[in-house]
């Protein structure tokens, strides 16, 4: 998983939109690469993490992304964030209230909402940033392990591929997570017992 934070300055907001940013997810992989120098060269400063998935079968992933966008803020610094708050909107209040503490003494205007990065352009170009890293990643494992599709688990490639390497190794991938719950589906189908 890649997180970004982007910092942009206010007299840059327009030239921002003027790229077309948009959530990463309706932008084709060529366009999200088209965007990545611009969107660098306009940046305040941006901020990316990686997290692995070893250690998202450690550790609570809520946890992680939380430590995560508190890692790009306070690399970033900005006097305003906003984020594509990562829980469900009763969750909110709650979400935010625990990021905040996690970036004291810094106190940003703070704006979590679902679906952040189709609505506030300065998430659009972190989710973009955040999605080319992720596509570099998944280019690398290609070229490692072959076809893994996607690595969403709704992606019939990305499926085929883990049913093949558990058939062969009886033990998920060391790029996918072990506590996902595509492997749990996986053993019921398998073993139904």
């Amino acid at each position: 998983m890649v997180v970004c934070g982007y910092a942009v300055r206010p007299e840059d907001l327009e030239a921002l939109q003027a790229l077309g940013v948009k959530d990463s997810k309706v932008l084709s992989a060529s366009r999200r690469e088209a965007l990545e120098g611009p969107l660098k060269a306009l940046a305040a400063s941006f901020h990316l993490v990686e997290i692995q998935p070893a250690e998202m079968d450690r550790r609570n992933l809520n946890d992680l992304e939380l430590e995560a966008f508190a890692a790009c803020i306070q690399a970033t610094g900005p006097s305003a964030v906003f984020v594509d708050a990562p829980v469900g909107p009763r969750g909110i209040p709650r979400f935010r209230q625990r990021l905040l503490e996690r970036i004291s003494p810094l106190a940003p205007e703070l704006v979590a909402e679902n679906r952040a990065d189709a609505r506030f352009p300065v998430v659009s170009a972190a989710s973009i940033l955040a999605k080319v890293l992720r596509d570099r990643r998944i280019q690398a494992m290609r070229a490692e392990y072959g076809e893994i599709g996607s690595g969403y688990p709704s992606d019939p490639k990305t499926k085929a591929f883990l049913e093949q390497w558990m058939a062969q190794h009886a033990t998920p991938p060391p790029i996918a997570r072990a506590s996902w719950g595509t492997f749990d589906r996986m053993k019921q189908v398998r073993f139904p017992f």
